[in-house]
């Protein structure tokens, strides 16, 4: 299985949306939105498995919005370096 470093393929990414004209998009920023989007994702199993339950849809509808609070309130991206 080839695996490709997280970085690289950022700037694989921002090389091939260059070369289609979008060139607003810097490496940073792109790359604080992925580790921001990464660990906000690490709560999905909460509401994947609240799906059918009212009780457990409220629940995961509180906590999500905490955990996406916890994550930009802390340096929870060096977790991602």
């Amino acid at each position: 299985m080839n695996r490709i470093p997280l970085p690289a393929m950022l700037e694989h990414y921002l090389s091939e949306m260059g070369a289609l004209g979008v060139d607003d998009q810097t490496y940073e920023p792109l790359w604080d939105d992925f580790r921001f989007g990464c660990l906000i994702r690490l709560a999905a199993p909460i509401a994947l498995t609240s799906r059918g339950y009212p009780d457990a849809d409220a629940l995961a509808m509180a906590i999500l919005p905490r955990v996406t609070s916890a994550v930009l309130a802390t340096t929870a991206l060096g977790l991602l370096e």
